[in-house]
């Protein structure tokens, strides 16, 4: 049985209308491997990583069984705190350097790579 929920908004104040002079854009220079690594631990606390790994594997063990399984789809696997910071690691440098398409990012063509994705 589907129950209807009603609910109400009270704007207070309406949202202002003026344009963003500003950009929103983050860009991080990397030096090296090294230093990279070092600002993402200092953004990122271990105990995120910590909470997001066990959140993360505690889904999958509790869904695994709804979940559509395709021939395409890949075996799940326990994230590690380390595997989970090289995937946010490289979401982020992603976003750094402007690809074609997101094939480019991991490319080994001298013309369009990112040297530093090979040291990650």
């Amino acid at each position: 049985m589907i129950k209807q929920v009603t609910c109400s908004v009270k704007v207070i104040k309406k949202p202002s209308s003026e344009p963003v002079l500003g950009t929103t854009v983050l860009n991080i220079v990397i030096d090296n491997h090294e230093s990279f690594v070092k600002v993402m631990s200092s953004v990122i606390a271990d105990d995120l990583i910590q909470l997001l790994t066990e959140q993360s594997n505690l889904y999958n063990s509790q869904n695994v069984q709804k979940l559509k399984v395709s021939p395409k789809t890949l075996k799940w696997s326990i994230i590690t705190p380390e595997g989970l910071r090289k995937s946010l690691r490289l979401i982020i440098l992603m976003g750094q350097g402007r690809k074609e398409t997101i094939r480019d990012c991991w490319s080994t063509d001298p013309k369009v790579s990112t040297p530093i994705f090979l040291t990650l």
